[in-house]
């Protein structure tokens, strides 16, 4: 059966959005009294346009919601409060069962730099930020680790964002003690900003890409720059370093956003390659995405979204597993936990705003309306997910035992 909403949407580019499930009216109706009921319930203001919506999430639960929003079958008025109310409600659809879907190619493939400029505050920065306002407080813990606290950030506008983005790449190039001189690794990059402001600090520094496209949107970055000649940029050969390519090593290493991108699978063999990488006496900084104590059953299939278009190996570890790894499969100790979830859910909201203050210019760089709406959804998902306390992030030191 063909829909006229979903006639200007290409069912080559997007299969999942274009076309809709068939189920059992059975399901169907068991998804649609399922949804209002939990929208009823809790007060969640959503306006259902097309109810086609309620056979794609009888088919695939918090993905089919997700791709209805896609689709433009449903809106709301404040969509991280919805998707917030819904993951803490505990709706979790029945759904059929069917392999994930995978647009963005293999695990922590990267993000298009004419995407990210979009949302970013520095104008290349995926990530959050840490601003200027909030307390922090250290303690050390059971195991002998210093953590640091930070609180949330007071009277901050979107102006802010970039600051933000710069102060939390300065703090994990202090934690790894980055200044004149150092033979940095940035690994892999993330937009450039590790790279470039330790380029900045006189230091010297190797960059590997993630892919083809990371390598060239890097070098455009820097190309006339004055840091251009510190930087020694190659494309990641696969996800992770070969052995091969570990026998140079460095003073310091860095990256961002890695561990929780590249999936469970290829985890221990991401920290240990830093192991090898890292000279005696070495430093490295880390800065990951992590569970939080305060955790809601459905949250694995709200993230299903994630998987599904963006990251297809997107695995959240919890710091307990990372500490794990680290003890039982690295010559390295974490010695440093600094908690900066706070500030991220801030740093996600003036992303979201950012990007859609930018529809006009999402469009003229080429994004769709599918693309657009799937990127509003994400950045307003994490904010919900930083909301409820589920996700922090925390940048992590690691030096030798």
């Amino acid at each position: 059966m063909a829909f006229e909403h979903l006639a200007h949407i290409s069912a080559t580019d997007w299969p999942g959005v274009a076309t809709v499930p068939n189920v059992r009216a059975v399901s169907f109706r068991r998804a649609e009294r399922g949804f209002y009921q939990v929208c009823e319930r809790n007060d969640i203001d959503i306006s259902v346009e097309q109810d086609v919506l309620f056979a794609r999430i009888a088919d695939s639960g918090w993905l089919g919601l997700a791709e209805g929003f896609m689709a433009g079958e449903w809106h709301t008025a404040d969509l991280v409060g919805a998707l917030s109310t819904l993951i803490a409600s505990g709706y979790r659809p029945k759904r059929s069962y069917r392999p994930a879907r995978s647009a963005f190619g293999p695990p922590g493939g990267s993000l298009p730099a004419s995407l990210v400029r979009l949302y970013a505050g520095d104008g290349y920065s995926p990530f959050g930020g840490v601003f200027a306002s909030g307390v922090a407080t250290t303690v050390r813990n059971e195991r002998d680790v210093d953590v640091t606290m930070l609180d949330e950030p007071v009277h901050v506008e979107r102006c802010d964002l970039a600051d933000a983005q710069t102060r939390a790449v300065d703090m994990l190039l202090d934690a790894a003690g980055v200044g004149r001189g150092t033979y940095l690794l940035d690994y892999p990059a993330s937009g450039g900003a590790l790279s470039i402001r330790a380029a900045q600090r006189e230091a010297t520094v190797d960059t590997w890409a993630l892919d083809a496209g990371a390598l060239e949107d890097l070098s455009e970055l820097v190309r006339g720059d004055i840091v251009e000649h510190s930087l020694h940029i190659r494309e990641l050969p696969d996800h992770v370093l070969p052995p091969e390519l570990c026998r140079r090593v460095y003073e310091a290493v860095v990256g961002i956003g890695r561990i929780e991108t590249i999936g469970r699978s290829l985890r221990g063999s991401y920290l240990r390659s830093i192991d090898q990488l890292l000279q005696s006496g070495g430093t490295a900084a880390l800065g990951v995405t992590v569970l939080a104590e305060q955790q809601f059953p459905v949250v694995r299939e709200a993230t299903d979204l994630l998987r599904a278009y963006i990251w297809p190996a997107l695995d959240y570890p919890t710091l307990d597993e990372l500490y794990r790894i680290v003890d039982r499969g690295t010559s390295l100790r974490i010695t440093h936990e600094v908690h900066t979830g706070k500030h991220s859910r801030i740093a996600c909201g003036l992303q979201r705003s950012l990007f859609e203050g930018r529809m006009r210019e999402a469009a003229a760089a080429g994004y769709d309306p599918v693309y657009r709406r799937l990127w509003r959804y994400h950045l307003a998902l994490l904010e919900a997910l930083f909301r409820l306390g589920v996700l922090d992030s925390v940048q992590l030191t690691l030096r030798r035992r």
